[in-house]
């Protein structure tokens, strides 16, 4: 699992995702990592994440794509969070699974930082 969780991140950080961060919710039963990064505004996340599906082989519908501002990824033991700039603040997921962060997302937070 590690492996794909770290090559989902190196993807992310490849399109230039900023802040990306992934946290442990395996104790929600519904999956066992959140990603979250953002992108500077909505049509760059569109693109990007467009981007990010075909590099992942992403075949179901993403969703939020349509607007971009919150795109979902479902890929049941990991789902993944990418947002348009501001948007991120405003949803405030990484206050909610505050302590839960883990090593994997760590390493790039800093190459990462706005």
């Amino acid at each position: 699992m590690e492996k794909k969780l770290q090559q989902i991140v190196d993807a992310l950080w490849a399109l230039k995702y900023r802040n990306i961060a992934v946290y442990d919710i395996a104790e929600s039963g519904v999956s066992k990592f959140l990603v979250i990064a953002t992108a500077i505004t909505s049509t760059d996340n569109k693109k990007l994440s467009s981007e990010f599906a075909d590099q992942i082989k992403f075949e179901e519908k993403i969703e939020g794509w349509h607007k971009g501002e919150w795109i979902i990824f479902d890929l049941e033991d990991v789902v993944i969070h990418l947002f348009a700039s501001g948007q991120r603040e405003k949803y405030n997921m990484d206050k909610l699974y505050k302590g839960r962060q883990i090593a994997v997302a760590k390493s790039n937070k800093k190459k990462n930082k706005v």
